[in-house]
């Protein structure tokens, strides 16, 4: 297994960025869904924070069945999104 290469930005619906890092964890994927994790900076408290990011093409929470992504930061705020 190798560690993901590249960027990730999270951006809130502002058009602001919440998150920006390119220290990627494992992506692990299926059919429909993928994981990402990730470290960011807490530039404010000069510390960083885990990230875990799940995609999926058609979320079975959801009755619409829509493509969906939830983040986790630290491991206990779920931060949804689309």
């Amino acid at each position: 297994m190798r560690a993901a290469t590249g960027s990730l930005r999270v951006t809130e619906r502002s058009r602001h960025t919440r998150f920006l890092t390119s220290a990627l964890g494992i992506v692990q994927t299926v059919d429909g869904w993928a994981g990402l994790t990730a470290r960011v900076p807490d530039e404010r408290l000069g510390t960083h924070h885990t990230l875990l990011v799940i995609v999926e093409q058609r979320d079975p929470w959801m009755a619409e069945r829509v493509p969906s992504a939830t983040l986790v930061l630290d491991g206990e705020r779920e931060l949804p999104g689309r």
